[in-house]
């Protein structure tokens, strides 16, 4: 199914317009002097095929429209990277190699990015083009504090555990 960037833009901001609605009950819970932020949690594997690729881009377009919708908000997006390992035990020799080398390549992206934003030296240098609606989508620096990786399915099982230890914890 091929869907245009209208439709991918209309998608992300109705997950986002979600959260803003949500917001008022955490609001409410929260301490005053404490300056607004959201973290962004973004799952994916690493291991081949399209979430490979895709998510250098994803995370882009995501910070892009969370910070133009969420005026004022801070935004930290922590990727949940999925290492091939965690699904290994399936697959042939060939597919185990070829996995490994997407995960490299991957890594190495990730890796370039949260380093880039962490310097904070030249966030032109890292601009990227997209085509309509979104263009030139430059991401904000120190939006991606660190990156998890998570090398089993026990281990995204704790991660899920984590988050809702977290998310109460925020809520207090």
């Amino acid at each position: 199914m091929k869907r245009s960037g209208i439709e991918i833009q209309r998608e992300i901001d109705q997950a986002i317009n979600r959260l803003v609605l949500a917001g008022g009950m955490l609001h409410a819970m929260k301490n005053e002097s404490d300056k607004p932020k959201l973290l962004c949690y973004v799952g994916f594997s690493i291991a081949g095929g399209t979430g490979t690729g895709i998510f250098y881009d994803v995370i882009h377009l995501i910070e892009s429209r969370l910070n133009s919708i969420l005026d004022g908000i801070e935004v930290n997006i922590i990727p949940l990277t999925l290492l091939p390992s965690a699904f290994m035990d399936d697959w042939k020799i060939n597919n185990v190699k070829a996995g490994k080398a997407n995960a490299a390549i991957a890594l190495k992206d990730l890796a370039q990015l949260i380093e880039h934003l962490q310097k904070d030296d030249d966030p032109e240098q890292y601009s990227i083009k997209y085509p309509e609606p979104f263009g030139e989508v430059v991401m904000t620096p120190a939006t991606i504090p660190t990156a998890f990786l998570l090398a089993s399915q026990q281990q995204l099982n704790k991660m899920t555990c984590l988050n809702r230890w977290l998310h109460l914890s925020c809520l207090k």
